[in-house]
């Protein structure tokens, strides 16, 4: 199985959201890493079809999904950024209506939707109308039609996007349990979401793709430039100066700084292998925050 993206390019008026960007994926769990702006959601309303290409084009199994449209949108389950659902629906007649839109056996699709229920923790609310929901509880339900037809490519943007931690972790180890004989992206900026999962890792950037590889490869590509630095707390802003700081602690008065640097600070330090998180902010620097 293979989704390719050759050569798009997309434009909104003036800005470019993706500048001439390729890239392609067959079965596996990939992160789509970037700050806001960076063209995730483009890429991924492109691949759901949403959106045409202005220049360029994608292919499932060697065929532009446009002229194979209908074919197409029958392999793909889609959670968009956007929570679009309709509010006097409750949970359960949501579902089903998805599940007849995609012209699933409606027992099986009865069946499909307690199991994801069950999974994502909505078993309690399938009656409660969509617009009483919760923020999370509604992210929830956009995932649970997402999986509903068993699809073989999955993507998913932001998807923990409001959870609180224990729905993101149960939502994660959800996603694992997909990956045999699926492509799946996940388009996010937040690093958790992707950091257990995910096989390949893309960074992108103001429409480009700046990085892509494994996280054990991105990670040993900052091998001797990331310290674990320790200080008194009134010495932060002087290793400030020295790099990125990508996460600190406290404790008994000693302030644990993670730095970012291309040489060795004049500090207690020692060097200590890159996080992706680490990789992130190197990236993606100020357009990180």
């Amino acid at each position: 199985m293979k989704l390719e993206l050759k050569d798009i390019t997309k434009n909104y008026g003036k800005k470019k959201a993706l500048d001439h960007f390729s890239a392609s994926f067959s079965e596996g769990i990939y992160g789509i890493l970037g700050p806001n702006g960076a063209g995730k959601s483009t890429m991924m309303n492109l691949l759901c079809c949403l959106l045409r290409p202005d220049e360029g084009e994608i292919l499932f199994e060697g065929k532009d999904i446009h002229s194979e449209k209908k074919e197409y949108l029958r392999h793909i389950g889609c959670m968009p950024q956007v929570q679009t659902l309709y509010p006097e629906f409750t949970v359960r007649e949501f579902l089903l209506y998805m599940a007849t839109l995609r012209e699933m056996d409606r027992r099986k699709a009865s069946e499909r939707i307690d199991e994801l229920l069950s999974t994502l923790s909505l078993k309690d609310a399938e009656h409660k109308r969509i617009k009483a929901c919760s923020g999370g509880m509604k992210q929830r339900v956009l995932l649970a039609q997402a999986l509903l037809d068993d699809p073989e490519i999955i993507l998913l943007d932001e998807p923990t996007a409001g959870l609180d931690p224990k729905q993101r972790i149960a939502v994660r180890n959800l996603i694992a349990s997909l990956a045999v004989n699926k492509i799946i992206l996940i388009a996010t900026h937040i690093v958790p979401d992707i950091e257990m999962i995910a096989s390949e890792c893309l960074l992108m950037n103001h429409g480009n793709l700046i990085r892509r590889g494994t996280q054990d490869h991105l990670c040993r590509e900052l091998e001797g430039e990331v310290f674990l630095v320790k200080t008194p707390p009134d010495q932060i802003r002087e290793i400030s100066r020295y790099g990125l700081i990508s996460g600190m602690s406290l404790y008994d008065g000693i302030v644990s700084s993670r730095l970012i640097s291309k040489q060795k600070p004049p500090f207690d330090s020692e060097m200590i292998r890159a996080s992706m998180e680490d990789v992130y902010l190197y990236w993606f620097g100020e357009d990180a925050v």
